[in-house]
């Protein structure tokens, strides 16, 4: 069984499966809430982007089947990393030499500085979100 699967069957039947590499990235990929009524199937799940001595990045997913069919796919991203380091940090400079600096530009400084050490990963997590969405009854 490949890592894309085992990341399938801890989303779908459990239990979490922690630091498994999907594209060279580690994720730990939470069970899955899943209810049906009639012909739909609603999931919401959680994976979350392993870091090693940072805040993990989260990802919050949420999709339903119906026919056969993914629709309203929502996938929400809670970045831990650097953005959560620099932000405190960013803002406090700021203020102190007077430089107005925004949220999202402390968010933006954030997730370059983690492109860098961790390279770009969202990918990895949709492919997981979207191997969910395939296998899900």
């Amino acid at each position: 069984m490949n890592n894309l699967d085992k990341a399938v069957q801890a989303a779908l039947l459990g239990p979490e499966i922690k630091k498994l590499k999907v594209f060279d990235h580690e994720f730990n990929v939470k069970p899955a809430y899943i209810s049906k009524k009639d012909n739909q199937t609603v999931v919401n799940g959680q994976i979350s982007h392993h870091l090693s001595y940072r805040l993990d990045d989260q990802v919050y997913y949420r999709f339903v089947k119906e026919n056969g069919e993914v629709k309203n796919l929502e996938i929400k991203i809670d970045r831990g990393g650097w953005t959560k380091i620099t932000a405190p940090i960013g803002a406090i400079t700021a203020q102190y030499f007077g430089v107005p600096i925004t949220p999202d530009l402390l968010s933006q400084i954030g997730q370059q500085l983690g492109t860098l050490t961790d390279g770009k990963w969202e990918y990895a997590s949709e492919a997981i979100v979207a191997a969910i969405g395939l296998y899900v009854e």
